[in-house]
């Protein structure tokens, strides 16, 4: 009689568990995960059994060893996700997406998807958000080999992804990101390409999303090269803005037989 009073006890401990935080997160990949981690706490807590309650210890309760102690909702998956987002500010689907449009792998609706985001976000956030997946680049598991264009395979003739450093992922023409840019005959900015590969040459071919316009006028030299290993490359940039505008591009590095990497432009001229 006694163990039936604390085992019941113990039943009532268990009711009185608030339920896992949510953690509001806009993404429907996340949403799922968040969902199927929750379901699975909630599964370890509140979970039947035999235990060892006796017979009389099956329904509410589990095993008296383990049921005053329940899991902290989320599990692994979800504390990385968090912290990649208090790091990018990017969540863990955004982070998802940019990477498969480094490795070529998005239909054309999720490349449109991609590039509103990387226009419309915050550019700091972008920023951090591409030096993050640029970083993962570098160390797969295992390199996907899917490419598709001017990048041909998935990997160089000795089998390693050709590794490009940037250095930096964010153009603003010495304006900054809360400065406006006079109007002038030509801004210019530049970024350095390097070759961190000992073994081999890496080929480099730089485009323009974005339709041509009457507003301003992008240059760049030069579109394409060679560099050999551990070696470096200065790509050099020249916009000239003919009216009173705001400048939000995407310039895009292919790699041959590697990844592609973006470089966001975003400059705004006075009135």
């Amino acid at each position: 009689e006694e163990a039936l009073e604390m085992q019941e006890a113990m039943c009532r401990l268990l009711g009185t568990l608030p339920d896992p935080p949510h953690t509001g997160t806009s993404s429907i990949d996340s949403a799922v995960e968040e969902a199927a981690a929750t379901a699975a706490a909630l599964a370890s807590a509140g979970g039947g059994g035999a235990g060892a309650g006796g017979a009389g210890g099956a329904g509410c309760c589990a095993g008296a060893g383990g049921a005053a102690t329940a899991p902290a909702p989320g599990g692994l998956a979800d504390s990385e996700d968090t912290s990649s987002e208090t790091l990018t500010g990017f969540v863990g689907a955004d982070l998802a997406l940019l990477e498969k449009g480094c490795r070529e792998e998005l239909p054309p609706q999720g490349r449109d998807v991609l590039y509103r985001m990387l226009l419309e976000k915050p550019v700091l956030k972008v920023e951090r958000a591409l030096s993050h997946v640029y970083e993962t680049l570098r160390t797969p598991p295992k390199a996907s080999g899917k490419s598709s264009g001017f990048l041909g395979g998935g990997k160089s003739k000795k089998g390693a992804v050709p590794d490009l450093r940037l250095s930096k992922n964010y153009l603003d023409f010495g304006c900054g990101t809360h400065k406006k840019c006079a109007l002038t005959e030509a801004l210019t900015d530049k970024l350095t390409l390097t070759n961190a590969s000992k073994e081999n040459k890496l080929k480099f071919k730089v485009s323009v999303l974005s339709e041509p316009t009457t507003n301003f006028m992008l240059g760049i030299s030069p579109k394409e090269g060679l560099i050999k290993k551990k070696s470096e490359q200065t790509v050099s940039f020249t916009l000239a803005i003919k009216k009173p505008s705001k400048v939000n591009q995407i310039v895009v590095f292919e790699v041959e037989g590697g990844y592609r990497y973006f470089i966001i432009i975003k400059v705004e001229t006075d009135q």
